[in-house]
């Protein structure tokens, strides 16, 4: 079962594998060849893969079970971290299926580009909301 520090640990892996699909991402703005565009949806099934291992052990630590045991606001806080975690899957999945569809025009890939985007700022604002709950239960 992970741990606050494993989470923590986790958390900071994925921010640098998200600035490394944000760095292939910007290449693939400039060269949409569909070799490209295969080893960038190659990279983000990596990401996919990593992130939805880290939900699973999240979902399942000792931290989680913690604040779904005490302060009911910190369930229902938990219940949408929770929530969220699918609908980020969710979004990957899509995104992925609209990468693999074959031809991609410059303005699909330009709307892709900026799926990406918006789905990383989401995370990066679901990690900052992890990261302060694990403290206060740190503080605790």
């Amino acid at each position: 079962m992970a741990t606050a520090e494993n989470i923590h640990d986790d958390h900071a892996e994925l921010r640098v594998e998200m600035r490394d699909v944000e760095a292939q991402l910007s290449g693939l703005r400039e060269d949409g060849s569909p070799e490209a565009i295969a080893r960038f949806h190659a990279r983000l099934t990596d990401y996919r893969s990593h992130l939805r291992n880290h939900f699973q052990d999240e979902e399942r630590s000792e931290s989680f079970a913690s604040f779904r045991n005490g302060d009911p606001m910190a369930r229902v806080r938990v219940d949408k971290l929770c929530l969220q975690h699918r609908e980020f899957l969710g979004e990957l999945d899509r995104i992925l299926v609209d990468l693999g569809s074959g031809a991609i025009t410059p303005e699909g890939l330009e709307s892709i580009a900026l799926e990406v985007d918006h789905l990383f700022t989401n995370l990066r604002w679901h990690d900052s909301v992890e990261t302060g709950l694990l403290k206060r239960l740190a503080e605790r």
